[in-house]
Order: structure tokens, then sequence, then C-alpha cells
């Protein structure tokens, strides 16, 4: 496969600065998700988002004149973030075409009366080229989720969605630009808003001066001089840290701040770094499908043993303390650097929903806390329990200058023998050859190793 088509490596990547709107990290994460979404779906004409102004101005009656845009609501609590995620699930298990009882069961969980496909998706329609956000509180009340969003994003041009094509990422933008996998227009975000004449619309609202679902004050801001190739995901991943904190009242979760010796050493694994005292946890990006749809039942399988088996997710999280726990290792709460370098990676799952075959371009380290034990997540309001340090819209900044060590010890006479698949479980860590007597829940791999019917999460 190429790696060119899956991996998000994002060198040559922009992140366009517009201190007015204070959404840059949401931007970026989009921006970050559909090019990511591009080339692991092999989408050639998916556009890089741009901000438009006139869109951030929309007010209420918009839908009377034949609007030239869609919208997606963001700020989320966490059962909009759980609606989300069995959205994709569903999403998954069409495409792939699972039996017919597994998506009967996921609609089931989601509740056809609260589903509405085109706008969970919106975000990766391929030729919306401009968006603008503005706070509007929303909230849905449905059988299986209560869900609340803090603000609204319209974004466009076409109000119909229409058919994406398949090629390599990028290889269909015609005269426009490309990078690294998205199309770049000529026109930036301007297009038309409207088919039919409109009058002035009542403005929208201001925010709150302070309100614990916004995402945008006192200005997140975005480091864009920054020439390690991974801004649109570090943006990503404080967007979501602070959306987070949010969701779950979390006091203590810190800004992540880009470590130069953390991306060096992710180059460079010492074979033997377990043993150094390592300031780090790991994960692994730029993922293909495969890797999105394990992640998405893995975040599902999380979610059901929070509420009916928490002594499962434990003892899952205590034998992965020394390896990764995916999707969830950027949002332990005291974690402030991280650095990621290109480093290819696959791993093969059986079992549930057939083969799966995960791959992802780069590795992350991410620290100074090793251990999930010394994480202790805090509840309370979003950033309150900062300390002595700053706080930034829901989160803690840390006022320490300078890099941190990538490990407590100095690495031995073995340092530049470069660990591979040390870095991740193996079959027998991860119990793909444990007998069943012998097997914990280690999510993802199949039914029997995790002891419980993924059908029923």
């Amino acid at each position: 496969m190429n790696l060119l088509l899956i991996g998000v490596v994002l060198f040559g990547a922009t992140v366009h600065q517009s201190t007015a709107h204070n959404y840059e990290e949401l931007l970026a994460k989009l921006n970050y998700e559909r090019r990511e979404y591009a080339k692991a779906n092999n989408i050639p004409n998916m556009y890089k988002l741009e901000w438009n102004q006139e869109l951030a101005e929309i007010g209420e009656g918009f839908l009377n004149f034949a609007p030239n845009f869609r919208f997606i609501k963001v700020g989320r609590n966490r059962d909009a973030m759980r609606f989300d995620n069995w959205v994709e699930s569903l999403e998954w298990a069409h495409s792939k075409k699972y039996v017919v009882d597994e998506i009967d069961e996921i609609q089931n969980t989601l509740n056809s009366r609260e589903l509405d496909f085109k706008e969970a998706f919106e975000k990766f329609a391929s030729n919306r080229r401009g968006i603008g956000c503005r706070y509007w509180q929303r909230s849905f009340a449905g059988a299986v989720f209560k869900r609340n969003y803090s603000s609204v994003c319209f974004i466009g041009p076409k109000y119909t969605n229409t058919s994406q094509i398949r090629g390599p990422a990028g290889s269909a933008c015609g005269d426009d630009d490309v990078e690294d996998g998205l199309c770049v227009s000529k026109l930036h975000g301007e297009f038309k808003l409207y088919e039919l004449p409109h009058p002035a619309l009542p403005p929208p609202p201001p925010p709150p001066s302070s309100h614990p679902q916004t995402n945008l004050q006192p200005e997140p801001t975005v480091d864009y001089s920054a020439t390690h190739g991974y801004v649109e995901l570090l943006a990503k991943l404080n967007y979501e840290r602070r959306e987070f904190a949010k969701a779950m009242n979390i006091s203590n979760m810190y800004k992540l701040k880009w470590s130069e010796s953390l991306a060096e050493m992710g180059k460079n694994m010492p074979k033997e770094w377990r043993g150094l005292q390592p300031n780090y946890r790991y994960f692994f990006v730029g993922r293909n499908k495969d890797a999105m749809d394990l992640e998405n039942k893995l975040f599902n399988w999380t979610d059901a043993q929070l509420k009916n088996n928490w002594s499962a997710l434990k003892k899952w999280t205590d034998k992965n303390e020394n390896y990764s726990v995916f999707l969830f290792e950027p949002l332990l709460p005291l974690q402030t650097r991280i650095g990621c370098a290109s480093v290819h990676k696959e791993m093969s799952y059986r079992g549930y929903r057939g083969q799966l075959y995960a791959e992802y371009s780069s590795q992350c380290l991410i620290g100074p806390e090793r251990s999930f034990k010394n994480s202790i997540r805090k509840l309370g309001l979003p950033g309150s329990d900062c300390g002595d340090d700053d706080e930034e819209d829901g989160l803690c900044v840390s006022k320490r200058d300078g890099d941190i060590e990538a490990f407590g010890s100095p690495p031995h006479s073995s340092f530049g023998e470069t660990a591979h698949e040390e870095t991740t479980p193996s079959d027998d860590d991860l119990g793909e050859n444990d007998s069943d007597a012998e097997r914990t829940p280690r999510p993802p791999l199949d039914n029997s190793d995790l002891e419980i019917d993924w059908k029923k999460v």
C-alpha cells in the first residue's frame, strides 16, 4: 500500500492564522481530519477549509433563502461525543458490509429518531472549502443521548451533498493548488451564500463572558510559526483536550506544547527504553481506514465498560501500563509535552468485524507522565486546578520553559539501536496467544479475548 495515501505526516501543511474568530484549533482539527480521511479513503478532491467571516455572521432564518451551505454542531458534551462515535460505527458497518443484525443493533443503540447521517458526516464532504462558526447553543434530548453543543459552524459551498470520486488524495484538484493530499481553492473560503435574494438577517447573539461549554474564550492560541510539521495535529489534540475537559468537568487538564527531544527520541527509540525511566507514553497517528475502525470500536467498548464493567476496563489499563491505550493517551490530563516522528506501524487484529490491518504513519511520544497512576484526573471547573500555572479557556498552561528529558536515567550502550516491534504490545502481550482461561480484556480483539460480546456494547 502506498504510504503517501494513508499517512498524515503533514510536512508542508499550513494553518492560516486569524485571531479574530478564536476557532483556530477547531479549524486545524477539521483540516487534519479531512486530510487523514482523504488519504485513508482515496478521496482525490477533498478541499482544505478556510475561514469565511460571512458564514460566521449567519443569523436565524437562513433556511428560507436557499442557502448554499450546511452546518455542523461543535463544542460537545459527553453524550454528543458518544453519539458521534456510534454514528461513525454505523458508517463503518455499512462500508464494510457487516452482518445485518450488527447494523440493526447499532441503529437501535442510536435510536433512528436521533440519527442524521448527512449532518454527522458534513465535515467530510469533499467540496466544502469555507467555514464560519459562532456561539449558538443547541440541545437535543433524545431517548438515549442528551446532547448539548455550544457552537454551530456553517460550511459550504453546496447545500446538497455530491458523490465522491476515488483516487490518490489531492489528485483531482483541477486548477487549484495541492497541499499534502488536500486541494486548496484559489477562491479560498469565499462563495455565494444564498441562491435567493435575502434581507439582512438578525445578527447572532454575543457569546457569554464565561461559559463552561464554549470553545472560544479567551482566545486559545496555535503556534503557527512551528516548523516541526505537525502543527495541525498539535492544534487538534489541544482542541480535543479542551473539549473533553469541559464535557467531563476536568479541572487539571494541561495544554500540550511541542517537544523536540521527544520528537527526536520517537525516531530512534532504544530497545531497552522501558527500563530507562522514560518520561513519556506513546501512541500512533496517521491512520488508515482499518485503524479508524479499530479506534472507533475501542471508544465504544470503553464507553460501555465505564457504565457496566469498570473492573474489566481497569484490568485492561493496568495491563497496558507499559504499552499504549491508543486514542486515550492524548487525554491524560497532566501531560504537557508531545513530539512526533514519521514511523510506519502496522498492527493486525483478528476476530471482530473480520481481520483488520491497522496502519499508522507516525508515532507520538507524550510526557512527562509515564504512568496512568500518576496522571490523576481531578473534577471541577475546567482550568480551576492549575496551581501556579496559567489558565487558557479550560486548559492549564505550564509556565515551564524549555524542553523535557526523554529519560529519567541515561540510555546505555545500545542507544541508537532502534526499537521497532517492541514499542507496541506483541501478540502475547495482547492475549492473542493466551489460553481462554488466561485471557483478560484487552481490546481491540475478538469476543473471547474481551470476555464480552461486541454487539452488546
